[in-house]
């Protein structure tokens, strides 16, 4: 974690919290200290950003993308015989799979810059990067380095054409969405093969009675185990950009910043919107006319709004019965907010809160602690800025303050603002695909349409009546 943006971040933070503690007038200046603090979180989640691992494995685990008709590239499908029968089995190639050593590693980041750049140009022309991967591709191992130019060469026995004509997009699934309030729910990837994933549970174990003597003829007394499963349908999420087909390479390096900027911005923040006011029904809020901070363009409502991928925190809270109206918000009723989900709160709870909301009464209480009391050493969670009876405190810009006296948005009330607290143990993301980029040419009008696709799920297998998270509103 990045000491001097967390030290920024709690300067910021103690100034506010301090204007709050010991002004007569706490509201005064409410904006100023609300966008303060966004300034504050952005600065944290800045900083506990994991920085791109080193991967220092053995070279000789190249092998294992050697083949008998040369080396394999990207993912093939293949049957395999098993006790059970033929199964279908994906086997990674070189360029899509974890990279085993640095030197993976490096080519698997030079091919995805170069394939992106390739896809922005109506004549394909990149030489700098080209002459970077052939350089890196000349420093390949000793192990892959003879099926590697077997692979490439064009002209045998004289060389060293070592750049392929074309790459597959696939690269992008190595692009992570981070640095967001879904960094903080367990993420399960792998192994999810089809649209629907079903979670078996147990809901009921069985129950212990005393046994008998040994001389005792009677039977153990049983019980029956009820079990149950949950099913899932795992949404796509989508961006399309559509760019110039004569950006050139000298402005395409600034214009691929740009866009994976853009790209994860866009589906990191839609993500993060449905976990907190998803409805798959679109009921709930009106969705219509809910531009949220004015984050959104374009049609909203739709059966293509991205919060109706899946039922956020709020809807789960309302679903549950656990959604409690207060018009106060202080230690005592984040208490009893607590306590609205049982045992689920005893431990690995979070709390999620509005700048606004954070500012005006979490401040105040002399049971929060902040950052700088925690300790060097303390696991502190993306974007979290304190923490209240051991529960951290994350704040999303996508908890509205503009909601109305029932928790929900209407556009016509839009004053009020709420609290989530969530067990995390009881929500997880599954992720069927990472972050990929597709590409096609529009030839009639001279540019290239991009679209972004990430398919996962913030999903619990609980049972419908279990409370496992809460939602206090009219605060």
């Amino acid at each position: 974690m990045d000491q001097v943006l967390v030290q920024k971040a709690s300067n910021i933070i103690e100034e506010i919290r301090t204007h709050q503690k010991t002004n007569a007038d706490r509201l005064s200046g409410l904006d100023r200290q609300v966008e303060q603090m966004k300034k504050a979180v952005k600065m944290l989640s800045e900083a506990s950003e994991k920085p791109v691992a080193t991967v220092s494995g053995p070279d000789d685990a190249l092998s294992l993308y050697v083949k008998k008709d040369g080396i394999q590239l990207v993912e093939q499908r293949k049957m395999i015989q098993t006790p059970n029968g033929t199964t279908p089995v994906t086997i990674k190639g070189l360029l899509d799979d974890e990279p085993v050593c640095e030197w993976q590693q490096d080519l698997q980041s030079i091919v995805e810059d170069r394939t992106l750049l390739r896809m922005m140009q109506r004549n394909p022309h990149t030489p700098r990067t080209d002459l970077k991967l052939y350089k890196h591709l000349l420093k390949a191992p000793r192990i892959i380095k003879p099926a590697l130019e077997k692979a490439y060469s064009d002209s045998a026995g004289e060389g060293a054409e070592f750049i392929p004509d074309s790459f597959l997009p696939s690269m992008f699934e190595s692009f992570k969405v981070r640095s967001s309030l879904a960094d903080n729910f367990e993420t399960i990837r792998g192994g999810i093969d089809s649209k629907t994933l079903l979670i078996p549970r147990l809901d009921k174990g069985g129950t212990p009675y005393l046994r008998g003597a040994v001389t005792d003829t009677s039977t153990l007394t049983k019980t029956t185990i009820t079990s149950a499963q949950a099913s899932l349908s795992i949404p796509s999420f989508a961006t399309s950009m559509r760019i110039d087909t004569d950006a050139m390479e000298d402005s395409g390096i600034p214009i691929l910043s740009a866009l994976r900027t853009a790209i994860s911005s866009d589906i990191r923040d839609g993500f993060e919107d449905c976990i907190l006011n998803g409805d798959t029904t679109g009921a709930q809020d009106t969705l219509v006319s809910w531009n949220i901070r004015s984050r959104w363009s374009g049609t909203m409502g739709t059966t293509a709004d991205h919060r109706r991928g899946f039922d956020g925190l709020r809807k789960e809270a309302f679903d549950r019965g656990t959604n409690v109206a207060t018009a106060t918000l202080s230690y005592d009723d984040l208490m009893t907010l607590r306590y609205e989900i049982g045992e689920q709160g005893y431990s690995d709870c979070m709390i999620v809160v509005s700048p606004e909301i954070l500012v005006k009464y979490f401040f105040a209480m002399d049971e929060l602690a902040t950052l700088d009391k925690y300790g060097p050493n303390a696991v502190v969670l993306s974007g979290q800025v304190a923490s209240v009876a051991g529960m951290p405190v994350v704040t999303s810009r996508f908890m509205g303050a503009d909601m109305n006296a029932v928790g929900v948005y209407d556009n016509i009330t839009t004053t009020r603002s709420g609290v989530v607290i969530v067990n995390r143990a009881s929500y997880k993301i599954y992720e069927r695909k990472s972050l990929q980029i597709q590409q096609q040419e529009e030839i009639s009008v001279g540019a290239i349409n991009l679209v972004a696709n990430y398919r996962a799920i913030m999903a619990t297998a609980d049972a419908a009546a279990t409370k496992n998270v809460s939602y206090q509103y009219l605060v």
